[in-house]
């Protein structure tokens, strides 16, 4: 515990007040929480990935779409794609040219769903 003068002292649990006890049994239940952004799920990544080369043919304005379509700013879109080029839903942009093609892990998914519906 810290004094008044600055000082640390170790006060055994049986010690403490009623009060400063269950503040602290409190305080320990409390589950760390996150801070920023929330993590994007991959169903999320998956849908803005398709979105996104859906858009892509129809050229220009293709974030002001996306923001329309998700009902979010550009900015986020902006990020959503940059995440989905990281995760490998989209391939890595190429500088100075707009665009993309499937990433990795969307083909896998695209694979997966047509062995499905062959085997149905």
């Amino acid at each position: 515990m810290l004094s008044l003068t600055g000082e640390t002292t170790i006060v055994p649990a049986p010690d403490l007040d009623e009060p400063t006890r269950a503040a602290l049994e409190r305080t320990a239940a409390v589950p760390n929480r996150r801070h920023g952004r929330p993590p994007l799920s991959d169903e999320l990544l998956e849908e803005v990935a398709r979105a996104y080369l859906d858009e892509a043919k129809r050229g220009r304005g293709l974030t002001r779409r996306l923001a329309t379509r998700f009902g979010r700013p550009e900015e986020t879109i902006r990020h959503w794609i940059h995440v989905c080029r990281g995760r490998g839903y989209l391939s890595p942009g190429v500088t100075g040219r707009r665009g993309a093609q499937p990433g990795e892990r969307l083909l896998a998914i695209n694979e997966i769903d047509s062995e499905t519906e062959a085997g149905q």
